[in-house]
């Protein structure tokens, strides 16, 4: 009695282990884990260049040339939501009618809707410029002037640091250096940007 006892003790394990075997219980395969969503919160800094055309009121024209700078900035990322802020400083090479257009700057806010690593924007900020310019001895707009920009952009982080986007900005300077004349650049540039965090 105790061997046919143990013999089915013995039967019923056996039996047991194959079925956990056969069916994983014991160790099962442990699930591939995901990697983290991409987040746009954090500082970044970066250079840019790209094509600037000037346009100057009154019967000047306007005119193309290249551009180039810097800019820096910190975002920050709730669900799709994309806000933050951006400085940049640019220089480059646009003349109408002996109007030289050499350099300017500005301070925007950013906002717009991420898709994990792609993100559309608009923005809006403050903007000041200097022309180095003597029309007449009755018309010098030689001057620092400050005025408004807006634009949009689309940025795509390449690696968790690595950013490349496109940006169009438009800067205006109306009455510049109360001279009467109104000023306004189109910028559109390539985006280089490294990502702190």
């Amino acid at each position: 009695m105790v061997r046919l006892a143990f013999g089915c003790a013995l039967a019923c394990a056996s039996i047991t282990h194959a079925y956990a075997e056969n069916h994983n219980i014991y160790s099962p395969t442990p699930l591939a884990e995901q990697a983290p969503e991409f987040s746009w919160t954090g500082a970044y800094i970066g250079a840019h260049t790209g094509i600037n055309t000037v346009a100057v009121s009154d019967g000047f024209g306007s005119s193309d040339g290249f551009l180039g700078g810097f800019h820096a900035g910190f975002l920050f990322q709730a669900n799709r939501f994309v806000g933050g802020a951006e400085v940049d400083l640019s220089g480059g090479s646009a003349v109408v009618d002996g109007v030289e257009f050499t350099g300017f700057a500005s301070a925007r806010l950013r906002g717009g809707l991420a898709v994990d690593r792609a993100l559309v924007s608009g923005t809006f900020g403050v903007a000041s410029s200097y022309i180095t310019s003597a029309i007449s001895s009755d018309l010098d707009l030689s001057a620092n002037s400050s005025g408004y920009v807006f634009g949009g952009s689309f940025d795509y982080a390449v690696t968790s640091k690595a950013i490349l986007g496109v940006e169009y900005l438009q800067y205006r300077f109306d009455d510049y250096n109360e001279s009467g004349i109104d000023i306004s650049t189109h910028s559109l540039r390539l985006k280089a940007s490294y990502k702190f965090n």
